[in-house]
């Protein structure tokens, strides 16, 4: 859950008389759901933070601290933090690799493209893993289940989109076939399958890496985000 956080200061203006002059700091709230009391709790109280990711040991979280957007680490009880990235690159959408090492994310500074990151644990500087061309944006990265490959969505200057993979030893990037205007992948747990959505969140698609063919997994108005 979000909101602003609104707060207001009395200043002289020129003629003595006295303004009020309000602003307001965005906020986010993290909730947990209760399977068996079926409610919403907060948390980690008091952490402005999103979008959040477990590692696959479930000890550990990265998360996003807004509105600062810088990427952070600690237990999944809040404790042991350490600031993982700073200012001028502004984190979104961590994901921890599959032996909890590396953390892939996104960096949407306003004055280029989208751009993914790679960030070694315990800390350093996080890398840039495309030499993109003019224009070209960067998405949803998402893991493989060996962490050899990240699987992720491109477009050009033009919009026009589809879903690639990075080697990430070779550094080689290939193209899912048949996946023109397509964006927001995730890997299926055994590698298998890739989904996707169409552009214009239309229709949710479905790759199965053994045939090299594309199904549709459902469609509608708009189908929401890729989980």
């Amino acid at each position: 859950m979000s909101g602003p956080l609104r707060f207001g200061a009395s200043v002289p203006s020129s003629d003595g008389k006295k303004l009020l002059v309000v602003g307001e700091d965005p906020r986010v709230e993290l909730v947990r759901y209760d399977l068996q009391a079926r409610r919403f709790d907060s948390y980690l109280q008091g952490l402005s933070a999103g979008p959040v990711d477990f590692s696959s040991d479930g000890k550990w979280i990265a998360y996003v601290s807004y509105p600062d957007m810088t990427l952070w680490r600690s237990r999944v009880d809040g404790s042991d933090k350490m600031q993982l990235t700073f200012p001028p690159v502004r984190a979104y959408e961590p994901r921890w690799s599959p032996d909890g090492s590396r953390i892939v994310f996104l960096d949407v500074q306003f004055s280029r493209p989208w751009k993914i990151r790679l960030l070694t644990l315990p800390g350093g500087s996080p890398e840039l893993l495309l030499p993109s061309g003019p224009g070209e944006a960067e998405g949803d990265p998402t893991w493989t289940p060996g962490g050899e490959s990240i699987v992720f969505g491109k477009s050009d200057s033009n919009g026009n989109g589809a879903i690639y993979r990075l080697d990430l030893e070779t550094r080689k990037v290939s193209p899912i076939p048949d996946s023109g205007g397509f964006f927001s992948p995730r890997v299926s747990r055994d590698g298998r399958y890739i989904s996707a959505l169409t552009d214009g969140q239309t229709k949710s698609m479905l790759f199965d890496t053994m045939t090299n063919h594309w199904s549709t997994l459902m469609e509608g108005e708009q189908v929401a985000y890729n989980e």
